[in-house]
């Protein structure tokens, strides 16, 4: 896991989450922790958000 990174997954709030999955995958790095932010993300969005 990534220092900066919680056990749920996340790096603080869903936006600081999804600003983090997607450096990790520009820098085709640490995909796993990526996958888990995402996850995340998914997890914790209200039905206001029909992108899942």
């Amino acid at each position: 896991m990534i220092p900066f990174q919680k056990k749920d997954g996340s790096f603080g709030s869903p936006l600081e989450t999804a600003l983090a999955a997607n450096t990790l995958m520009n820098f085709d790095c640490n995909l796993k922790e990526a996958g888990q932010a995402i996850e995340y993300i998914c997890q914790t969005r209200g039905n206001d958000y029909p992108w899942r």
